[in-house]
């Protein structure tokens, strides 16, 4: 079995080369074949997307509901008076809803009668695959959706948002101008009504995950960026459409983008405390309280950027420099195999973490960082590690010698002996001691 693979530009290029056994995870193949769109029902379970099956009955296919398999739709045939007389049946879990005596092999488009379902009979329209009725069914919705935002019934849309969001779901199709402009277009309006409707978290996820999809689409950007302006914090849209959110293999699966969006969330309410800091400190300028406000200012340590950095210049990074980096750092990595270095050991341990994360440290650690760079996050990773190396150089590489301390209990002697032994465990005292 072929791993997982989670790299968009790999999987559009193997789906385009027709390798239709080896798709990537995420990239369905519905195929080609007649799928029936039946709609105008009065029993609303009937109305939807059929496909046809494997499976025949008197020489026709059998038809299931994509998003309920208990309705199908198959030609049925029964003996009236020593004569076979053939027909078209809409069964849910077995029991007829609708039908229509006919000998033809096809499913007719109209003139249904009613069995044991509410009228009216439903109307049939006939495609060539999935995606075409699903693109259908979604577009028509649109007039619907736009009606609801014009008389600002934000719940309204919502709905019909996330009905449509499921039947795109269903087409099998993960990317593509077909797919994309309607995944955006649906997922920017959907955040538009929950933003509206106070839902801040949701219509986050929606935004940015429309972004990711298409990071040129403006109106994608303006909704990421209204509600960005709603939390305060227009800094963390920084990140968004560089394809690290959003699994881009499963674009409409948005538990990745609901976990970046609550570890913003913690990030955002750091900063507010941060400011908040910062103003009581500013303010604190009484004369009689010049001692106060030296203790206060101290929490709020703010390191001067620099530039270009080598700390250790072209040399090596030793395993007691990155122990006591990360120690500095409180930062949970693996150790180093091998000698590494500087620029190489930047770059492993930048893609350690998201950019997010490293931002996040540095902000910790007091750095003040160029809101503004236009780098990749490649480099953005990079240029921030270097910016802590060389804080961590400013500090006096605090904790780097905190290791080499004398055993202070039995299990530190213990320890000291299995690493001897195994030399994988040699980081284990660091972890006990974090």
């Amino acid at each position: 079995m072929q791993p997982p693979i989670r790299v968009y530009a790999d999987a559009k290029q193997r789906a385009s080369q027709g390798y239709k056994d080896r798709l990537p995870h995420g990239i369905a193949d519905t195929g080609r074949g007649p799928v029936l769109l039946l709609a105008s029902a009065g029993c609303e379970v009937a109305n939807g997307i059929y496909q046809a099956t494997s499976a025949k009955r008197n020489a026709a296919p059998v038809f299931q509901h994509l998003r309920r398999p208990g309705c199908k739709i198959y030609r049925d045939a029964q003996s009236v008076q020593g004569r076979v007389k053939h027909g078209w049946l809409l069964t849910r879990e077995g029991e007829p809803l609708y039908g229509i005596p006919t000998e033809s092999q096809s499913v007719p488009s109209a003139s249904w009668r009613c069995y044991k379902a509410q009228e009216p009979a439903p109307e049939v329209v006939c495609f060539q695959d999935v995606a075409e009725a699903v693109y259908f069914v979604v577009d028509h919705a649109e007039v619907a959706a736009t009606a609801a935002m014009e008389a600002e019934d934000w719940q309204r849309v919502c709905d019909q948002s996330t009905a449509a969001l499921d039947d795109l779901a269903c087409a099998g199709h993960r990317f593509g101008e077909a797919f994309e402009a309607r995944a955006v277009r649906w997922l920017t309006r959907r955040s538009q009504a929950e933003l509206r409707l106070r839902e801040t978290s949701a219509a986050l996820r929606d935004a940015v995950a429309a972004v990711e999809i298409s990071p040129s689409d403006t109106a994608a950007k303006a909704a990421a960026l209204e509600v960005a302006r709603q939390l305060g914090d227009e800094e963390m849209l920084q990140v968004v459409g560089a394809g690290e959110i959003l699994d881009r293999c499963a674009p409409l699966a948005l538990r990745p983008v609901e976990r970046w969006v609550e570890e913003v969330q913690r990030v955002v309410e750091a900063r507010a405390a941060l400011r908040e800091r910062r103003a009581e400190s500013a303010d604190a300028d009484c004369p009689g309280q010049e001692e106060n406000q030296q203790v206060n200012s101290s929490d709020v340590k703010v390191v001067t950027p620099i530039q270009s950095v080598d700390p250790l210049g072209d040399g090596e990074v030793t395993d007691a420099y990155h122990l006591g980096f990360t120690c500095w750092l409180l930062l949970r990595v693996e150790d180093m195999r091998e000698p590494l270095l500087f620029h190489e050991w930047v770059l492993w341990l930048g893609g350690q973490l998201s950019v997010m994360n490293w931002r996040f440290l540095a902000k910790r650690k007091g750095l003040a960082l160029d809101v503004e760079s236009p780098e990749s996050p490649r480099s953005e990773r990079r240029r921030i590690v270097e910016q802590l190396a060389a804080a961590y150089e400013l500090a006096g590489r605090p904790d780097a010698e905190d290791r080499t301390s004398a055993p202070c209990c039995d299990a530190d002697i213990i320890l000291a002996q299995v690493r001897q032994n195994v030399p994988a465990l040699k980081g284990v005292k660091w972890r006990k001691e974090s």
